[in-house]
């Protein structure tokens, strides 16, 4: 009995020095693997805290308005007027910029003082609603009707104004002359279909082409004194089918 104890304890004993010296060869074999890689030093990058600095900064800057629309019924419809181009206004601010180890991370305005108001934009918007033939000038005085005058037809309406006032088209259609064309002096003939042409004569210049497409309110030219003309006007006149028609029967020039 007492011999079968001493085989069993010589056997583990076997054992435990077997898998101790299994153990020591593998240490060893890794430890002379381990000399053939040197070591990697990974980079280390220092984080520290060094606290937050605010900082006051004031400057003048410029600031613009609100642009500021105005709806005007003695416009027609798509017309629009910039009655003034608005100016930029001067300001003082004081802004509080925060940093953190020494790198700027926010920026708020804590207080503003106006120093130059600025002035809005303007624009006049067209509300009118356009009549099938346009009045070509403004600011005018009729100097001379359809009819007979000085022993012969006159076959238009003129309308004295300054020379250099704009001249728009009545209506749409596309441009048949365009230039110097005797006694009407510079002229523009607009073909406005349905057999209707309107004549603008005694222009200083014009701005069209013939073949051009125009539309009511275009500009076709300015007004002007050329031509068997006595004084600066529009010679404003209509024909269907080349048969002279009055304009006050199309076009509310008094009126307007």
């Amino acid at each position: 009995m007492i011999m079968n104890r001493h085989f069993k304890f010589s056997c583990k004993r076997q054992k435990l020095l077997t898998f101790m010296l299994i153990g020591s060869s593998l240490f060893v074999c890794l430890i002379s693997q381990a000399r053939e890689f040197p070591a990697v030093k990974l980079p280390q990058k220092e984080y520290r805290l060094t606290g937050t600095t605010l900082q006051s900064v004031k400057e003048i800057v410029p600031y613009y308005d609100d642009c500021c629309t105005i709806y005007d019924s003695s416009l027609y419809e798509g017309e629009i007027i910039v009655t003034n181009e608005g100016t930029a206004g001067t300001q003082e601010t004081t802004t509080l910029i925060t940093y953190l180890n020494g790198h700027e991370i926010t920026q708020e305005v804590i207080d503003s003082r106006i120093i130059t108001p600025a002035i809005a934009r303007e624009i006049h918007v067209g509300t009118k609603e356009r009549p099938d033939y346009l009045v070509p000038v403004s600011d005018y005085v009729i100097s001379s009707y359809v009819g007979p005058r000085w022993g012969r037809s006159h076959n238009g309406i003129d309308l004295a104004v300054n020379t250099g006032t704009p001249v728009k088209s009545s209506t749409d259609g596309i441009v048949i002359q365009s230039g110097w064309n005797g006694g009407y002096g510079i002229s523009v003939y607009v073909d406005c279909g349905n057999g209707m042409v309107i004549r603008y004569g005694h222009l200083s210049e014009a701005n069209v082409s013939v073949g051009q497409t125009v539309s009511q309110g275009d500009l076709l030219g300015l007004s002007g004194n050329t031509g068997n003309s006595t004084g600066p006007h529009l010679h404003f006149e209509m024909r269907i089918h080349d048969e002279v028609v009055d304009p006050l029967d199309y076009v509310d020039l008094e009126s307007d």
